[in-house]
């Protein structure tokens, strides 16, 4: 691994240059507090989302439902018709027969 002083000189500086842009420490904690909401509410109301939508595509935010499709690409054209950024929903899909795996 390269030392500070083997970095070309506008690398120096590049880790805080992405923290910044993220809104310092306390804007990457809100996102992750954020998503990490977001994750326990689907997965809270994940039997009556299978049941409503069975084998679809489902966009979850904050709001909760952002969109629902048989296919990703319809998934993220409805996501985008509604001025819903993708990186703020987990894109999931709903399987009624899902395949288990052995690893």
């Amino acid at each position: 691994m390269a030392n500070a002083a083997e970095l070309p000189a506008d690398m120096d500086n590049s880790a805080e240059l992405m923290i910044e842009a993220l809104g310092g420490a306390k804007g990457i904690r809100t996102r992750i507090e954020d998503r990490q909401s977001m994750f326990v509410q689907f997965w809270g109301t994940y039997s009556s989302l299978l049941e409503q939508h069975p084998d679809k595509w489902i966009a979850w935010g904050k709001e909760g439902v952002g969109g629902v499709s048989d296919s990703q690409d319809g998934l993220l054209s409805e996501i985008r018709s509604k001025n819903i950024a993708a990186k703020d929903v987990m894109v999931e899909f709903l399987d009624t027969d899902p395949k288990g795996y052995i690893l």
